[in-house]
């Protein structure tokens, strides 16, 4: 892909809220169009978008951390949360998407795929955007857990024991 069509093409940042949704918009914004979108919005809205994007970027971030900004911001209970989850996995599965995890020491590796993908350079200080101290909520959704995109990247946790 050379610069010029990089710079026309658009790319679907696809994610659970506060998963790093404004981070990868950030890093790719940088080189092309982006059209960020959380998973929770319509599937309608989802497919509409999804069209006029030629990649698709999830990001992913530690649940435990993702709930603690999702429960600060007052976004809804546990239910949602892990509704919002499944249906990342679900778009996951039918997207093929390119992940991008957030916080894990791999995280360059990844985005180095990302950088083969779109054939540039991604230049980043790996700096959270909006991110704010950590405060103990309780983590309602062990559900999230066995999802196999959270479990590939952060392993299978035993509900109750702190990571």
């Amino acid at each position: 892909m050379t610069r010029d069509e990089l710079a026309q093409s658009t790319v679907m940042v696809l994610s659970v809220p506060h998963t790093g949704t404004r981070f990868a918009k950030r890093v790719l914004q940088q080189r092309c169009k982006v059209r960020p979108i959380h998973v929770t919005d319509s599937e309608e809205v989802i497919e509409q978008r999804l069209s006029e994007c030629a990649f698709v970027v999830m990001p992913i971030r530690n649940p435990e951390d993702c709930w603690r900004g999702w429960y600060k911001r007052g976004r809804g209970d546990a239910e949602k949360f892990v509704a919002a989850w499944r249906a990342y996995q679900v778009w996951a599965d039918r997207t093929d998407p390119m992940i991008l995890p957030i916080d894990t020491p791999s995280r360059k590796d990844y985005l180095g795929q990302i950088e083969q993908a779109l054939g540039t350079t991604l230049p980043t200080d790996w700096q959270p955007v909006g991110g704010q101290p950590h405060v103990f909520v309780e983590e309602p959704c062990p559900d999230v857990w066995s999802l196999p995109v959270v479990s590939r990247f952060y392993g299978l946790k035993e509900v109750g024991v702190p990571l």
